[in-house]
C-alpha cells in the first residue's frame, strides 16, 4: 500500500490538525497516538502525535525528540490510533498497592 505525502493544517474551529492532500482536502484528521512520518530538516523520522498541557499539540520522535507541530510540514500518517473512551478523572494517577 503506497502511502501519500500530505501537509499539516490547523482547523481553529475544530481545535486540532489535519492532514491535508494534494489535491487541498482534508484527508484526515490528527488524533493523539497518532504515528506518522514526518519530515523534519528534509528527512522523515517517525514520530508519535501527543496533545495536552500548556504546549497543545507536539510530536515526540522514536529517540525522543519533542517539537511543535507546524502548518505545511509534509507528513504520512502510518498509524492512525484507535478511538479511546473518555477516561476517568485521575485516573493516570492511580497506583495499585
Amino acid at each position: 500500500m503506497e502511502v501519500s505525502e500530505s501537509s499539516l493544517a490547523y482547523d481553529p474551529e475544530q481545535l486540532r490538525y489535519t492532514l491535508v492532500g494534494s489535491n487541498g482536502h482534508v484527508s484526515t484528521w490528527l488524533t493523539a497516538g497518532d504515528i506518522l512520518a514526518l519530515s523534519i530538516s528534509g528527512q522523515y523520522q517517525r514520530a508519535l502525535v501527543a496533545h495536552g498541557g500548556y504546549r497543545g499539540w507536539y510530536f515526540v520522535t522514536a529517540d525522543g525528540r519533542r517539537g511543535r507541530l507546524a502548518i505545511s510540514m509534509k507528513a504520512r500518517l502510518l498509524t492512525h490510533a484507535p478511538a479511546r473512551k473518555q477516561a476517568l478523572p485521575h485516573a493516570t494517577s492511580f497506583v495499585p498497592t
